[in-house]
């Protein structure tokens, strides 16, 4: 049997991570030809990159990747994919001035490498996702930190308007999710807001949780 727990806290409370590297993206002075070293250019290919994906793709475990304010669109900042890595994705100037604009095409993210709550998502205002279930962020067998984000105008055409979680048999899916407001998203089924399912072959979705409708 699946097994869900939210943790729902005011601040994430953690001694801070000792990170190998530090990456930069910066939707508004980036290059993803660049390596991402640098939070402005600096010679040769030193400098941030463009899109999101494109710097958790060369960030590694431990790693810290640091987004500058701008509002990211586009391919490489909508269903972003952590693909297992344990990285901190950090917003500098906090979600009023970092939004992912997912312009009605696809959801945030994307969690389906059994990642864990060293996976985190901190500080991003997410609008304008959509999907069939998830419309800002899917969790699937994995367990992310989603912390201090804003989610609004989200829409799912099944459940779950801003975040999705599901854990298939066996599985455990924790995420923690602390100090995010979400606020006018939209579900055609349960869960404007969160829902969760356990989801086993041959049998009807669960829902574990489901706090806000």
């Amino acid at each position: 049997m699946a097994k869900f727990y939210f943790i729902i806290l005011s601040s994430l409370i953690a001694a801070a991570p000792t990170f190998a590297t530090n990456y930069y993206v910066s939707c508004q002075a980036g290059s993803d030809d660049w390596d991402g070293t640098t939070s402005a250019y600096s010679s040769g290919n030193r400098g941030p990159k463009a899109t999101i994906q494109a710097v958790i793709n060369t960030a590694q475990n431990g790693d810290q990747v640091i987004a500058d304010k701008g509002i990211y669109t586009g391919c490489g900042n909508h269903n972003i994919d952590f693909k297992g890595k344990s990285i901190v994705l950090f917003a500098k100037y906090g979600p009023q001035d970092t939004i992912i604009d997912c312009q009605d095409v696809a959801r945030g993210f994307y969690f389906r490498n059994a990642e864990t709550n060293n996976a985190v998502v901190d500080g991003f205002t997410i609008i304008n996702g959509r999907a069939k279930r998830g419309g800002a962020i899917y969790c699937q067998d994995s367990s992310p930190t989603i912390a201090n984000c804003i989610f609004s105008e989200n829409s799912a055409t099944s459940c779950g308007g801003a975040i999705y979680c599901q854990g298939s048999g066996g599985e455990v899916c924790t995420p923690v999710i602390s100090n995010n407001i979400i606020t006018s998203n939209y579900s055609v089924g349960p869960g404007a807001g969160i829902r969760s399912e356990e989801r086993r072959v041959g049998k009807e979705c669960r829902s574990r949780w489901s706090p806000y409708h």
